[in-house]
């Protein structure tokens, strides 16, 4: 029970103390002269921005990270549900997850053919 209202009273200390450290005053209202200052500088940020370019170098980076958080998802998943049965059912939960994945990425490598998604990547012209 000590535990318990602990924990309570921390949370609520937290929770109710974390919004006060939070709280900011208003910004002062600017004077003439740092408004006269600012305006042309304002000006300047009116005009359009040019359009951003592709870092190829992200990119790759982002790809490739993607690739890894896939290839680790499924013996995750597999030794996952493997440790929720018995010794000797090991082997079928990992088949049957591995199975069940291959389905999904065919049916969803499929779909994208089927619909013409894959055209709208250009990094992806291989598949």
């Amino acid at each position: 029970m000590k535990k318990f209202l602990s924990s309570l009273i921390l949370g609520l200390t937290l929770m109710l103390g974390g919004g006060m450290a939070m709280a900011q005053t208003a910004p002062a209202a600017p004077t003439a002269a740092v408004a006269e200052a600012k305006a042309p500088a304002a000006a300047e940020a009116a005009a359009p921005a040019a359009a951003p370019v592709p870092n190829k170098g992200d990119t790759a980076w982002m790809t490739v990270a993607t690739l890894l958080v896939i290839l680790m998802t499924l013996p995750g998943l597999a030794l996952f549900y493997g440790g929720l049965v018995r010794s000797k059912n090991m082997l079928s939960v990992l088949m049957q997850v591995f199975m069940v994945s291959i389905a999904d990425v065919c049916a969803v490598g499929h779909l994208r053919v089927q619909r013409g998604l894959h055209r709208g990547f250009a990094i992806l012209r291989w598949i």
